[in-house]
């Protein structure tokens, strides 16, 4: 058994367009940045997403290979991350007034106790807003 040590989880995301995606979870989804951190071996943006940290890491050279595209059920393996939100509405107008791909409007969650909606970061990550009934 894991002895976790903290209440969130660090995902981290190789960048292939840096500044399109600092952009994109800085300035479109507004998360807080944490820091910045030079290694060895390349940069490292850390986000704040509520206990939770998305690291943005740029190395030298940029890896050739690309994660698979297409809906989450069309691959397997790390497919999407989900970020809890309050304002679904607010943040799929404004990913869609930048030109960020939408992949699945506002729909209701499976349960139904609440709403998602799925969008797509400038490198082609899929990220999954779900904001649960108030």
């Amino acid at each position: 058994m894991a002895r976790l040590t903290g209440e969130g989880l660090s995902l981290g995301v190789i960048t292939r367009d840096h500044e399109a995606m600092m952009s994109f979870y800085g300035d479109v989804l507004a998360l807080p940045h944490l820091e910045t951190l030079a290694t060895p071996r390349g940069t490292i943006e850390f986000f704040g997403v509520g206990s939770s940290t998305l690291k943005l890491v740029r190395y030298p050279v940029t890896p050739s290979a690309r994660p698979p595209s297409g809906e989450p059920g069309a691959a397997t393996g790390l497919r999407y991350f989900t970020i809890r939100i309050s304002n679904l509405d607010e943040v799929l107008a404004n990913c869609e007034s930048v030109g960020v791909i939408v992949l699945w409007g506002k729909r209701r969650k499976p349960g139904g106790d609440g709403w998602l909606g799925m969008v797509m970061d400038p490198d082609g990550n899929m990220l999954e807003l779900l904001q649960n009934d108030v």
